[in-house]
């Protein structure tokens, strides 16, 4: 059986407008006519309760107070995914900040703030500019604990670690194991030659002991860790990182954690969103789970928390007080890393994958990453012999991680790079590809060739003839688009380049407008995407008509990831078929997907590459 538990809170958020009137009227309202103020904690602070408790406060708050319960009503609402009232709170507090504390504190909220809106180089500028003499222990951890997580973020890692290093004497004794774990886990994930070069200083020094630390993780064999371990624990006898078993935990993976076994535990908590603007994204998640629990006829207890209305510490301690042996979610990922922070007693299978991912036993990552379905295009490309592929994104984060993963793979595949151009909207493309398929070049040379005969040459300027493959991730119009310019400019004694969209580029089920842009072009998409018909699928869509496609994909996905907590136990050496892909799980916790490639055709469509056969087998109707 299942349940649901959202856990609202028992009054909603308050509505933009009417919190813009409340901050105006205590701003305006004298001090002795406010009944009832308190003194408020740390500013910055643990967090214990929601946005409406802060809220409440700060309706009641004298002069004195207001700035600091201001400061915890917008970090309560940031961190529940509140950032429009967020935002609005902190323009007044840039009006409120006049001292010197005041200016900091504003500030560093500030920079929390862009890092939610992902606008990390701007926040990273602004966390690194603060000055921490005004503030207060708790405020100067959160900025050092700021600086390293958009540090981490930014692939500074070394950078990262240093500021983790800095936060060490603001720390309770009760929180520095976790901190040293945290550490750990950073500088596993740097090179050891970048580490030793980052060495600096001679035992005992800290900093080179955690540096020395991590290349011997890293470098030495089973046989010689125990007695090189004991040698570098002779050389830093009082460094921190003795309170930790270092080594056993880097190669064993936290023992404490119950090993998983085939099917579901007798209680399941699943955390998602499921009020705010997801709330319809969570839906069809959850009604792909419940579907999937019906459909294999599981066991066990399904209960689900509502992670945009209670902050992660206090689900998982609700969680933990209600049983709850495994954690599916959570969904966002800066949620996952609050979850994963708290380093969880049960096993953890998140639905996205943080960019400093935590490898532990018990820890699993699965998610619809762009980045994933990248590397997986390499690979299909090159099995179909192209040679020099053009990757094509828009500008900014994700799409430099698109082809930041297409480009390390295929280097891998080939020894080789490919081409990689970047537009950042549909006026850009036409000089974008210009520049890119070697336009620009040709019309130069047949230019530099006029001017050296002082003729006119009858010539035009073509596309480069190297490159016989595109990738691109960009919508279906936008790939038609991008065809259309390269097609113009095509040497006819020349084959044309194959193209090859994303997801993102597929047009979907029943959408045949959108569909002629791209036809001929072969989409890597999961096979709940891509299959003609479907049993499943068409209940569904009869079930639930308003299903647009992104909701079509969360529904598979909610599917796969019960059916993937089921088979935990077998899925690193057995592989299953899903509804998104065929699914394996490798050495790190993460779950790869194998995606179908689907040929557009006018009308009708090629057969797929790979089959399904788990989801055309499930045919019963979908509950939940």
């Amino acid at each position: 059986m299942y349940c649901q538990n959202k856990r609202h809170s028992l009054t909603h958020f308050i509505p933009l407008f009417l919190l813009t009137l409340l901050l105006a009227a205590c701003a305006s309202t004298p001090d002795n006519q406010q009944p009832g103020s308190s003194t408020p904690p740390s500013a910055f602070g643990q967090l214990t309760e929601k946005p409406d408790w802060y809220l409440q406060r700060l309706a009641k708050s004298d002069a004195a107070n207001r700035f600091s319960w201001e400061l915890l009503a917008a970090r309560s609402l940031l961190q529940s995914g509140d950032v429009q009232q967020a935002s609005a709170i902190n323009q007044q507090l840039i009006k409120e900040a006049v001292t010197p504390r005041k200016i900091q504190e504003q500030r560093l909220f500030e920079a929390m703030l862009l890092q939610k809106q992902k606008k990390l180089t701007e926040a990273l500028q602004l966390a690194t500019d603060l000055d921490l003499r005004p503030l207060d222990t708790d405020a100067t951890l959160a900025v050092y604990q700021l600086r390293a997580a958009l540090l981490a973020s930014s692939g500074d890692a070394l950078a990262a670690f240093d500021n983790l290093l800095l936060m060490e004497p603001y720390l309770t004794d009760d929180a520095k194991t976790g901190h040293h774990q945290q550490i750990r886990d950073l500088l596993l994930t740097i090179p050891p030659g970048t580490l030793r070069s980052a060495i600096t200083k001679p035992a005992p020094d800290v900093r080179s002991g955690w540096l020395e630390l991590a290349i011997l993780i890293q470098s030495a064999n089973d046989s010689a860790l125990a007695a090189q371990y004991q040698q570098w624990a002779q050389r830093y006898p009082e460094h921190p990182a003795q309170s930790l078993n270092l080594v056993d935990s880097s190669r064993q993976n936290n023992d404490t954690l119950p090993a998983v076994a085939t099917g579901l535990p007798a209680k399941t908590a699943v955390l998602l969103p499921l009020t705010g603007p997801l709330a319809q994204n969570s839906a069809a998640l959850r009604n792909g789970l419940l579907t999937a629990y019906k459909e294999a006829g599981m066991q066990g207890d399904i209960r689900f928390y509502d992670s945009y209305a209670t902050p992660i510490p206090a689900l998982y301690q609700q969680l933990q007080q209600d049983g709850a042996q495994l954690i599916i979610g959570p969904l966002l990922k800066d949620q996952v890393e609050a979850l994963l922070a708290l380093n969880p007693s049960m096993p953890v299978l998140a639905l996205n994958e943080p960019d400093g991912k935590v490898v532990r036993t018990g820890l699993f990552y699965y998610s619809l990453a762009p980045t994933a379905d990248a590397a997986e295009a390499a690979t299909h490309i090159k099995q179909e012999n192209h040679r020099l592929p053009l990757v094509l994104v828009p500008q900014g984060a994700q799409g430099q991680k698109v082809a930041d993963s297409f480009s390390s793979t295929w280097n891998q595949l080939t020894g080789s790079s490919p081409v990689v151009a970047r537009f950042s909207d549909r006026q850009s493309l036409q000089g974008v590809l210009r520049q890119a398929m070697g336009v620009d070049t040709s019309e130069q040379r047949i230019s530099e060739i006029q001017n050296a005969t002082g003729q006119k040459v009858f010539a035009q300027a073509f596309n480069r003839q190297d490159i016989d493959a595109i990738y691109i991730y960009a919508s279906p119009l936008e790939a038609g688009i991008i065809r259309s310019f390269i097609d113009i400019t095509q040497s006819p004694f020349v084959a044309p380049p194959a193209y090859y969209l994303s997801a993102k580029g597929n047009p979907g089920l029943n959408n045949a407008g959108v569909s002629q842009s791209v036809i001929g072009m072969q989409v890597g998409d999961m096979p709940w995407m891509v299959e003609p018909t479907l049993p499943l699928r068409d209940k569904v869509m009869l079930v639930w008509p308003q299903q647009n496609n992104d909701l079509l994909r969360f529904f598979a996905m909610g599917y796969d990831a019960l059916m993937i907590a089921a088979n935990l136990a077998t899925l690193e050496s057995q592989a299953l078929e899903g509804l998104t892909g065929r699914l394996r799980l490798d050495s790190q916790g993460t779950v790869h997907r194998e995606l179908t490639w689907h040929s557009i055709e006018k009308g009708t469509a090629d057969a797929p590459a790979t089959t399904t056969p788990a989801a055309e087998t499930a045919t019963q109707s979908p509950q939940g």
